[in-house]
């Protein structure tokens, strides 16, 4: 009796599975690539294959596998996207974008299509657009971890620290402990608290992810040890990010705090000036006009 095509294709993706949750990728790998054999035009096979080989930094050949899936599901924008993710991970960053931005147009409501976006716009020199994309990314998901740790860096590496230091700090005070992608979000925010001349505070924060992480697959470890070297060097000048930071802080409570606390009323004294000699809101000459107010008012 001759083999069932189907049947033997469904026998292998289990084989493919079970080799999957026994951490054999070697058996994974061998019993997907008969299942592709088998059925080529299998999404399922097709994409589990492109996702083994991904992880496995195989990228030219997920990106293949991924393409397949797609042309046999065109409907389901995910194959498009890990395509372009292998595309991006392999260093095609403009066929990746060329992938991304018909997928951000077309499905304007998915986060992992503006995360990605939002890496591929700073790889390619746009600050701006990347920061367009992360913070439409955050909004359609606030509550994603894993999510904002990777808007969070392009935040940071965009010019935006103080963005990501809060987009994570609600996030981070309530993530169970053995969430996996807190001790990158741990890692992450003490860069951003770096950035903005917060050296406590991120020491603070790699000092958690070394506890939440103790492999120390961020690498806090060594960030740790380059923040005590510099401040033991006596570097505590403010950098350029932080003012930056601190100025668009403030300037909302800018004009309130001027004149309610600091009680500044020069604009409002001159314009007293102004009115008193006649000038109104119209004059012919502003230096004369001035000139003549602060005569007047002295």
């Amino acid at each position: 009796m001759p083999s069932d095509p189907l049947s033997d294709y469904e026998n292998c993706m289990v084989r493919a599975y079970d080799a999957l949750d026994q951490g054999d990728a070697v058996a994974a790998e061998a019993a997907l690539m008969e299942a592709v054999a088998l059925v080529p035009d299998a999404a399922e096979a097709r994409g589990a294959l492109g996702a083994l080989l991904r992880r496995e930094a195989r990228y030219a050949e997920a990106e293949g596998h991924f393409a397949a899936a797609a042309a046999a599901e065109p409907a389901r924008p995910s194959w498009a996207l890990e395509r372009a993710r292998c595309l991006a991970d392999g260093g095609d960053v403009d066929g990746a974008w060329a992938l991304v931005s018909r997928l951000v147009a077309d499905c304007a409501d998915d986060a992992a299509s503006h995360r990605l976006a939002a890496r591929l716009r700073l790889a390619q020199g746009d600050a701006a657009g990347a920061l367009t994309h992360a913070r439409e990314a955050r909004f359609l998901a606030p509550h994603d971890l894993e999510g904002s740790v990777e808007v969070g860096q392009v935040l940071v590496d965009a010019g935006d620290p103080l963005a990501a230091a809060e987009m994570l700090e609600p996030l981070l005070a309530h993530a169970h402990p053995a969430d996996p992608a807190r001790a990158a979000a741990l890692v992450l925010q003490g860069r951003a608290w770096a950035a903005l001349a917060e050296g406590e505070k991120a020491a603070r924060r790699w000092r958690q992810a070394l506890e939440a992480d103790p492999e120390d697959a961020g690498g806090a470890a060594r960030l740790l040890a380059g923040l005590e070297a510099a401040a033991a060097a006596g570097g505590g000048d403010l950098t350029p990010t932080y003012v930056k930071a601190l100025f668009d802080r403030y300037a909302d409570r800018f004009d309130s705090d001027l004149t309610q606390k600091l009680r500044y009323q020069a604009p409002r004294l001159l314009r007293q000036a102004l009115d008193a000699v006649g000038v109104g809101g119209t004059w012919t000459s502003w230096t004369w006009a001035v000139a003549r107010a602060w005569a007047v008012w002295r």
